[in-house]
């Protein structure tokens, strides 16, 4: 488990739109859950979201595990594509704001 000093673009994109229009959510970044770390939290919802690079490409039965130990746990995930959150950014937000 590695925590990053900097947040990717994408993640910085999203974490902009969406401090943008939901000032009062509690938007958490780099959250440790147990063995594996939250690109971000909302800990009223238990929701994670995840917006995954080149990095997680051949890491899917990593991602898999991870998604399943926090279900189990009682999370919710979310995960995107940086591709999704700079062409589909809109529908990004959308998806995100159905759960808030």
């Amino acid at each position: 488990m590695q925590m990053r000093d900097q947040p990717t673009a994408g993640e910085r994109r999203l974490q902009a739109v969406l401090m943008q229009r939901h000032r009062d959510i509690c938007l958490l970044s780099q959250v440790v859950i147990g063995p594996y770390i939250a690109d971000f939290y909302i800990p009223n919802l238990k929701l994670v979201i995840e917006v995954d690079g080149s990095s997680h490409f051949g890491r899917e039965q990593y991602d898999r595990q991870r998604d399943l130990y926090m279900e189990r746990k009682g999370y919710r995930i979310l995960r995107f594509t940086n591709t999704e959150v700079f062409n589909a950014t809109e529908e990004v937000v959308r998806n995100i704001e159905r759960m808030l």
